[in-house]
């Protein structure tokens, strides 16, 4: 899998003029911005101004060229070992797990990979009863997206069909507990949309996302049944 990333209360990637745009847009709630566009290295450099850098780990560098606007290359994830570790104590002081958005553009190196267990473009946890995640299932063809809230999944959403696509995918994902919302957007537009349900998820009760980001809970590319 290829890959850049975004966190909102915002996170994102591209290139110079690309990020231009993305800082212009988001200003001081962006608070992670990973291009991944290094050629070499072991840092994958934060170009919000928050300066939470990542780091590679089994990434192949500079691999394949990111979508023509960005004029950039982007990493390939090798879908066993490969992740940016994308946790430091900045990062979780920023992230509010009760409302946000993140974004990444993603592409399979092959449309089985859509059918591949337990690929994941990116995770965030404070525990396993607090993360938000994305991953793919074997046998189904499709990108599945959680939020789990205080041990209750609070929202999840599947964008289904996927066994034809191998184009680039731009994912924005945001959740709101204070506007009950949880939402999916692809290349632009708005796919999903799910409203919190009051009578299974009492929100003001038990479904409120609980403590910071654990110290291995924030990843990009990750490969783990645990998410």
């Amino acid at each position: 899998m290829r890959g850049k990333c975004q966190i909102r209360s915002a996170v994102v990637m591209g290139g110079a003029s690309y990020a231009r745009r993305v800082k212009a847009l988001f200003g001081s709630a962006l608070i992670g911005y990973w291009p991944l566009d290094e050629a070499a290295g072991p840092v994958a450099v934060d170009r919000s101004s928050q300066t939470n850098d990542g780091a590679y780990s089994n990434v192949t560098l500079s691999n394949a060229l990111a979508p023509l606007f960005m004029r950039t290359r982007c990493p390939a994830f090798n879908g066993s070992n490969s992740q940016v570790d994308i946790y430091s104590a900045g990062l979780a002081a920023d992230f509010n797990g009760a409302e946000g958005a993140m974004g990444i553009w993603l592409k399979v190196s092959d449309v089985a990979d859509w059918n591949t267990l337990n690929l994941s473009p990116f995770g965030f946890q404070a525990d396993v009863a607090n993360r938000l995640f994305a991953r793919t299932g074997a046998g189904s063809h499709q990108l599945n997206l959680f939020y789990i809230a205080g041990n209750i999944s609070v929202g999840s959403i599947s964008l289904q069909k996927l066994n034809n696509f191998n184009g680039w995918l731009e994912l924005w994902f945001s959740w709101s507990d204070a506007a009950n919302e949880f939402n999916v957007y692809c290349n632009g537009l708005l796919c999903e949309w799910q409203k919190f349900n009051a009578v299974n998820f009492p929100l003001a009760i038990s479904g409120e996302w609980a403590g910071a980001l654990s110290s291995t809970g924030a990843n990009i590319g990750t490969h783990s049944a645990s998410w």
